[in-house]
């Protein structure tokens, strides 16, 4: 387990974040996963700098795209709030023009109750 930790610790990128593979840039998807992987093996290093990456690519609507400039997708807000869960963040620290992740998350759902 502790290689795993080092290699994901070791791939992280200068901005704080994870991307896909190594050398590419971060997105928000693969940085929440790597920060659920770590709380998970019990380490969290890193995720201090992960949490500047995810602030920075948190977009006015309170969700998150893949990468700025993108729009907020559903996908990529689950990610983030399954990261901020993990870290135990509260949610009003991720407050943008009064919105929430999970705000901008809902917002995206259907009537029909899909994403």
């Amino acid at each position: 387990m502790q290689s795993v930790v080092q290699f994901i610790i070791a791939e992280q990128n200068a901005d704080g974040g994870w991307g896909a593979t190594t050398n590419i840039a971060s997105d928000v998807d693969i940085t929440s996963a790597a920060i659920q992987a770590l709380v998970a093996a019990g380490n969290t290093g890193g995720t201090n700098a992960a949490l500047t990456f995810l602030h920075a690519q948190q977009n006015a609507d309170g969700g998150f795209p893949p990468q700025k400039p993108w729009a907020t997708n559903s996908a990529s807000t689950a990610w983030a709030l399954h990261a901020l869960a993990a870290l135990g963040e509260p949610l009003s620290n991720w407050t943008v023009n009064g919105k929430t992740p999970r705000d901008a998350l809902l917002a995206l759902q259907h009537e029909e109750g899909w994403f």
